[in-house]
This record gives C-alpha cells, structure tokens and sequence, in this order.
C-alpha cells in the first residue's frame, strides 16, 4: 500500500512539473526565436536578386533541338522583402512542329515554380515569423506550440495550423478546406548553417474525405553565391492515389544568381 501512495505521489508530482512547464512558457521569447533562428533572404544584405531557371524536362527539351541544355527560358526576380516574378526569356528559333511543345513545358515550369513560391516564402524568403499573423491563436504544453489562424477571405476562410517545437522550430502546417473536406499537411525538414536553420525542402500530403489522393516531396540542393544560401537545385517527386504505380520525377535548376542590380519596381495603377 505504501508503494501505491509513493506511486500515485510520483505521477502527481511529474503531472505538476509538466503543467508548470506549460504555464510558464514565454510567448515573447517563443516568438524571438522563430524571428531569429531561421535563415531567409529578407535578413541577408540585398536588395533584390535575378536567377535564371530551366528543368530536366526542358534540358532533354533544349539538347533535341538546339544541342545545347544550356536554355534558361524564365528568369526569376525577387525585390526585398517578398516581391516575386517570373519573366519569360527568349530562346533560339525553334521549328513550327516543335513551339507548341515547347510552350506546354514552359508553362508546366511557371505552374510548378508559382506553387513552390507560396511556401518558400514561408520558409526561406521571409520567414515563418512574418508568415504569421497578428490574429493568430496560441496554445502549448511542455512538448509542443500549437499557433492557428484563419487565412483567405471572410466568405471563405481557410483555418492553417502550425505544429511547432519549444525552439520555434517548425514541424507541421496543416492547412484546411472546410467546404471541399480537403486537408492539406506540410512537413519542412532543415539543415543548420552555423546557428540557423535553413530550410532543405518540404514534404506535401492532400488529404479529400480523409483519404490520401497525393503527396509529393521537395528536396532543396543549396550553394554559397557571395556569401549567401541560395536554392540551385530543387528535386521533385510525386504520386498519386489513382496512379499508386508510379512516381513522377523531375529537376528544376537555378543559375547566374545577380544581386543588386539596377532594376526599378514600378507598381500598376488603374
């Protein structure tokens, strides 16, 4: 009997020192290390940068008809802090028979790069911190912080759920589509450069009436241009339910990182 009241004083005692640890969680110092631990752009000393893109698709694409893979057809441009766009570049001539395929490639590149852009902003250009905004809610325990909002419009909101560590790290978003009982779950993964965490890609599951019907990973390949962790490869996989047999593959690759240069935003007026 003295060994069950020692015990039930044990599990009292460690359920105490865990509320305690949740009670005492500091917000403001929660939030100071996601501001600063993470490695994105809008910290590093530029103010804008162009980078030309092309894919595996578009190499096979380019050596068939010019012999040469070295065909970047879009450019990147970024101004700081979060203003991206993509421009399409010219290429040598390419035979009649041949342009309608090479449009369907480029277009299939601008509708993967845009929605990989959503989330690298998240996660590299300006970071988790400013992602999050000021009508969000917080709960915690001693292992985890859980920080919701409600994004899109007010006819239509759409409810994102962080799943975060003590440190700030980020290890889930969880991002809901009431009206089409649709589920979307991101999984970031992270390498550290000296003391900040920079993000290696990201992990995707859709979820339809609870069922899986795709997922697809990212995997970042970073190189150090001037000084600074740049994407200069990002490998891609996907499936799908109604295709289990089969995984799609494919490559898109940056270059010629430039920095600073003399370009002007000039916002549209209507």
């Amino acid at each position: 009997m003295k060994f069950f009241w020692v015990l039930i004083l044990f599990i009292f005692t460690v359920q105490s020192l865990l509320r305690a640890q949740a009670t005492n969680f500091d917000e403001k110092q929660f939030f100071k290390s996601v501001k600063e631990s993470y490695y994105t752009l809008a910290d590093q000393d530029i103010n804008n940068f162009t980078a030309l893109i092309t894919s595996f698709k578009m190499e096979k694409f380019a050596e068939e008809n010019w012999e040469n893979s070295e065909i970047f057809p879009l450019q990147l441009i970024w101004f700081k802090p979060d203003r991206l766009y993509l421009s399409q570049q010219g290429v040598p001539t390419i035979k009649d028979n041949r342009y309608q395929e090479f449009q369907e490639i480029v277009d299939g590149l601008k509708q993967q790069i845009r929605g990989i852009l959503v989330d690298l902003q998240r996660f590299y250009i300006t970071g988790l911190f400013e992602s999050i905004p000021d009508s969000y809610q917080l709960k915690n325990d001693d292992r985890f912080v859980w920080i919701s909002y409600n994004a899109g419009t007010p006819e239509q909101e759409v409810p994102v759920l962080f799943t975060m560590g003590l440190n700030g790290l980020c290890l889930k978003i969880e991002i809901a589509y009431p009206e089409e009982n649709k589920k979307i779950f991101i999984y970031p993964s992270y390498r550290t450069i000296k003391t900040k965490w920079l993000c290696e890609g990201w992990s995707v599951q859709t979820m339809v009436n609870d069922e899986v019907v795709s997922g697809f990973v990212l995997e970042f390949i970073h190189g150090e241009v001037a000084n600074i962790w740049v994407p200069i490869e990002i490998n891609i996989a996907v499936q799908r339910a109604d295709d289990p047999g089969s995984t799609y593959y494919d490559v898109i690759k940056l270059r010629n990182y430039l920095y600073n240069q003399s370009l002007e935003l000039i916002e549209r007026t209507n």
